[in-house]
């Protein structure tokens, strides 16, 4: 069974004590939880501790975007701040919204997943994790990759400038 850590930021205690208890009867993997209730605290998680997947609630106290009505007004939305900021790590958004337009929002802004506050159940949520963890190894592997490429052609062509007689 593969372990993961996960950050939950949601400002509501009884949530966060909910989040726990269903994650606790997962049985496709074992999650290490941590919480952080403000995105400024998960932000400071986030630099020193190696985290494999963010469930985000939207609406927290430090955010003034947390919906796709006020997505255009000046500012970012919490997915938008830890995607910029930690792209490779998996995104889930827990909320209370449910709004098919929003879904499609964020999973354009980076989500894995979006799911609606108390309307799902623990296997498919725990799978869910799951696989937006193994979805973003995979896009992390691809980013590796790229970089590798990049690393070689560039030391092709100082070598090929080198050898080059004319220069």
């Amino acid at each position: 069974m593969e372990n993961y850590s996960i950050l939950l930021v949601e400002d509501e205690p009884a949530d966060q004590e909910e989040f726990k208890g269903l994650m606790e009867k997962c049985t496709n993997a074992k999650f290490e939880i941590m919480v952080a209730s403000t995105l400024e605290s998960a932000l400071r998680i986030l630099a020193k501790t190696c985290v494999d997947c963010v469930i985000l609630d939207l609406n927290l106290p430090d955010v003034q975007v947390a919906s796709y009505e006020n997505f255009y007004q000046p500012g970012r939305t919490a997915l938008e701040v830890i995607h910029d900021t930690y792209p490779t790590i998996a995104v889930i958004i827990l909320t209370v919204t449910d709004d098919d337009l929003l879904g499609n929002w964020l999973i354009r802004h980076g989500a894995q997943d979006y799911y609606v506050k108390k309307r799902f159940g623990t296997v498919h949520f725990c799978r869910s994790i799951v696989y937006a963890i193994e979805r973003q190894g995979q896009f992390r592997r691809a980013l590796e990759a790229q970089e590798q490429v990049r690393t070689s052609l560039s030391r092709m062509k100082q070598l090929m400038t080198l050898t080059d007689p004319l220069h």
